[in-house]
């Protein structure tokens, strides 16, 4: 992914010359890992050497941050959408809706710790709203603590983890929720499906949220940004359960129409304007350089290997 396109790149570069290399940035800490290895300092300077106009961000916060960490005036970055390609819903046709089901779809990882947060709230409203369920679908490697947590609440006849789900029917399973829960693309997919889509904020430690996709300006919606409002999940949840159909339908579609922002049409065209004005990229990396790259990647790996050192792996959960 990330940093290892982007050194693909520059071998690409080194080897063939007259060649552009670019990088996107979406995830904010894809490179700014903080381990004090040779492999990861120079991938990370690699990223640091591309002028401003190889650059893509994919929201505002992380053009904020990298301008801040790297020192260099990224105003002429493109600041595009993640693109998604929307569904071609009809208008007229009222979206079926089961109450009380909640939905998440996505990746076990840790830094997705909105899923445990959820868990925690349904806890708390279960006892009001009986009809409360919340369906996860994904798998990763922190199933076993969500299902020690579920069994611990005694939620198992409220909670269900149901493991993966083909894309395809990514649709037919949200679009009868009464509200969803989630980042990344399948938030904006499942908007666009004019479900009330509730912002999972990665990494935070406290149950709390934006609120709404809807709710959000710009193109920064999923990680935690200082001085954004937050508020309790728990509330934005409890508003969906006290809402009757109507209210459900004006929510949704709300969050539809900001989905519609995020359209892969519009990525597209900004890429295709990338291919422009991005600049030829020069390098020639030496022998011993391309050596010692190496050895320090098989060092890195192989601590992470032994479970010695997996910051590099975990680096998206950086804080």
């Amino acid at each position: 992914m990330g940093i290892f396109g982007l050194i693909y790149g520059y071998r690409l570069a080194s080897q063939f010359g007259g060649v552009k290399v670019t990088a996107g940035v979406y995830q904010q800490n894809e490179f700014l890992s903080n381990v004090a290895l040779f492999f990861v300092k120079q991938a990370n300077k690699m990223f640091g050497l591309l002028p401003p106009d190889n650059i893509v961000f994919f929201n505002e916060y992380t053009r904020i941050r990298y301008t801040q960490v790297f020192k260099k005036n990224y105003a002429t970055s493109p600041l595009l959408p993640i693109g998604v390609a929307l569904p071609k819903i009809d208008p007229g046709r009222a979206r079926p809706m089961q109450y009380g089901r909640l939905v998440s779809v996505g990746n076990l990882v840790d830094f997705k710790t909105y899923n445990e947060h959820v868990i925690r709230t349904v806890s708390l409203l279960a006892a009001d709203y009986p009809q409360l369920r919340y369906d996860i679908y994904g798998d990763g490697d922190q199933l076993a603590l969500l299902n020690e947590l579920i069994a611990e609440l005694k939620l198992e006849s409220v909670v269900k983890i149901h493991g993966r789900i083909p894309y395809s029917d990514f649709s037919s399973t949200v679009e009868s929720a009464m509200g969803f829960i989630g980042s990344g693309t399948a938030l904006l997919e499942a908007a666009a499906l004019r479900v009330p889509s509730v912002t999972g904020i990665e990494s935070i430690k406290t149950p709390q949220t934006y609120g709404f996709l809807s709710d959000v300006t710009g193109y920064s919606y999923n990680e935690l940004i200082p001085g954004l409002k937050l508020v309790p999940i728990v509330d934005v949840i409890r508003k969906l359960l006290n809402s009757d159909s109507e209210e459900n339908q004006r929510i949704g579609q709300q969050c539809a129409e900001k989905a519609a922002e995020f359209s892969i049409e519009k990525t597209i065209d900004g890429l295709h304007q990338m291919t422009r004005t991005a600049r030829i990229t020069t390098i020639k990396l030496s022998f011993i350089f391309k050596i010692s790259f190496f050895l320090s990647f098989l060092y890195l790996a192989m601590l992470d290997g032994l479970h010695i050192n997996r910051k590099f792996r975990m680096r998206r959960d950086q804080k």
